[in-house]
Parts: structure tokens; sequence; C-alpha cells
């Protein structure tokens, strides 16, 4: 199975419809790149997003940043979209989990999923 690599706004957007739980049950393998984390949790207090990182146990899943190619970096993305690129472009079998065009669009050029 692949393993996700998730982004900080769909994790907002399932927070806010309640709905989380989805990651796990479609992907038991995702993970949340150090800085999306970091994005996440600047957030309001009341983001669910948020509450769940703090609580859920899901800093397990919360890897650290990694060394990002120089052709990424130029693409001058969010830190959170870089993140998840940088990882996949380093592990062989995952999905990158983006919303931002231009991220979706650096991602494609690297043919990565």
């Amino acid at each position: 199975m692949s393993t996700w690599i998730v982004n900080a706004s769909p994790l907002i957007l399932l927070g806010k419809i309640h709905r989380l739980d989805l990651l796990e049950k479609l992907c038991p393998s995702f993970v949340i790149p150090a800085a999306v984390s970091v994005e996440i949790l600047a957030g309001p207090n009341d983001d669910r997003a948020k509450v769940w990182i703090q609580t859920d146990g899901i800093t397990a899943r919360i890897v650290p940043i990694t060394p990002i190619p120089e052709e990424i970096i130029a693409w001058d993305l969010g830190a959170g979209e870089t993140a998840v690129i940088g990882l996949a472009s380093s592990l062989s079998s995952s999905i990158c989990i983006l919303d931002d065009l231009a991220a979706r669009n650096c991602a494609e050029v690297f043919q990565l999923r």
C-alpha cells in the first residue's frame, strides 16, 4: 500500500466536517511532514485538525523535515507543500495529498502521484 503524505488544507477541511477519521480508514500508513504540523499548530485553538494533532496520538505520524531538492524549492511553494513534495520525492510508493494547484503542478512535473 502507498503512503499518503498529507498537506495542511486537506487536514483542516477534514477537521471542519468531523471526518479526520477517514485518513486512517483510507490509508493506514499516512504521514504528516513536520512543516505541515507547524502550520496547523499555528492556527486557532478551536481548529479540529490542531486539536487532533495535539491530543489523538497523531504525533507518531509526524515525520521530520527531510532534505528537499533545490529543483523543488525553486517552485517557491509554501513550507507545507514543499515538505510534502520533498518527502514524496524520497519515498518511492507515496501519494501527495495536496489541494494547491501550483503544488499539484509541481508534483506532476516531478512525476509524483
